[in-house]
């Protein structure tokens, strides 16, 4: 596996979904369990648990339709193949999460391992991938080369308040962002790269704010991936557990049996309120500012349609590329 293929997202957060865990009871002995009650993969999982227990989760929020269309989200993320992964509403079972986080060995990414993306949960193991994440978020998107230029990252997320940023300058403000790009952060970290500071935006979060807002591919099944396996071999490390709609989905599209006795937690809405466009933001392109006249609109057959909608989604990714192309122009002209 490659070095871009181990990337960890180490975010921070205090305003998502976080919760505390009271440990329930286990069998003294793993000889006590029989194979399809078994919670723990070895002695060292069992005695893990106490900390892994206690540890807080950020959970997935869910974005209302209503509010995506308010704040002109939904169609991008729709064409961007993100929507199915802002509006599930899947309950989840915490305890099983926090055992799956329990037992995922050291070595799970490590292809020569025979561990290799193997996690035992209640009995049985379970194959996680870049692909199962991807099909829990319904979202199969390849990477994109992006160029990590962030003279044009940031002159396009502030909308040209500011046309520097190097890795000596201090984190971005949401409210530095224009409008669409502060409501965009919110979802970001709600769902996609979560954290449990949101006050900051550090350059790899800037980056893929880039990315979503012009429409270049990222893998977000294997970014998750990334992120969830950085917990493997019981680490210590000081961050919430991450991802638990995901993960619960991937374990469920496995045949994952859930007792009667379960506990489950309902994913809290993702609330989009206008003081998000508040600060020094510049007023975003609206579409709406071009009058297209009635009698130059034509009904189109399904042939038709179907060419029109492919060239209206290439012809905005050459306008964002041209954008951008503009946006370091005017920043090396201003610098000169």
């Amino acid at each position: 596996m490659s070095t871009g293929e181990k990337r960890r997202f180490k975010r921070k957060r205090t305003d998502l979904n976080t919760s505390e865990f009271v440990p329930a009871a286990v069998p003294d002995s793993l000889d006590e369990q029989s194979s399809e009650t078994r919670i723990f993969v070895n002695s060292a999982a069992k005695e893990f648990w106490l900390y892994a227990s206690g540890k807080k989760m950020i959970a997935e929020k869910v974005l209302v339709r209503v509010e995506a269309e308010e704040f002109n989200l939904k169609e991008l993320l729709v064409e961007e193949n993100l929507w199915a992964s802002t509006t599930r509403n899947s309950q989840y079972a915490e305890k099983i999460v926090r055992e799956f986080y329990c037992n995922m060995p050291a070595g799970v990414d490590n292809v020569e391992s025979p561990k290799y993306q193997r996690v035992f949960v209640r009995g049985r193991h379970y194959n996680i991938s870049p692909k199962l994440f991807a099909d829990a978020f319904e979202c199969w998107n390849p990477e994109e080369k992006c160029k990590e230029n962030f003279t044009v990252i940031v002159t396009e997320l502030t909308g040209g308040c500011k046309r520097t940023w190097s890795v000596r300058d201090s984190a971005l403000k949401p409210t530095e962002l224009t409008s669409f790009y502060s409501t965009l952060h919110k979802i970001v970290v709600a769902n996609w790269m979560p954290c449990r500071h949101t006050n900051t935006v550090s350059q790899k979060l800037g980056l893929l704010l880039f990315k979503i807002g012009t429409r270049v591919g990222f893998d977000l099944g294997e970014m998750t991936y990334d992120k969830i396996v950085s917990f493997a071999g019981r680490s210590k490390k000081n961050e919430s557990y991450v991802h638990p709609t995901t993960i619960f989905t991937v374990l469920l599209n496995q045949g994952l049996t859930i007792g009667a006795n379960e506990d489950f937690t309902q994913p809290e809405t993702l609330k989009l309120t206008s003081r998000l466009v508040h600060g020094v933001h510049m007023v975003d392109i609206n579409d709406n500012d071009v009058e297209v006249k009635e009698e130059e609109v034509e009904v189109l057959t399904p042939e038709a349609l179907a060419v029109a909608t492919d060239m209206v989604k290439f012809l905005r990714k050459q306008e964002y590329r041209l954008r951008n192309e503009r946006l370091l122009l005017e920043a090396r002209i201003a610098k000169s």
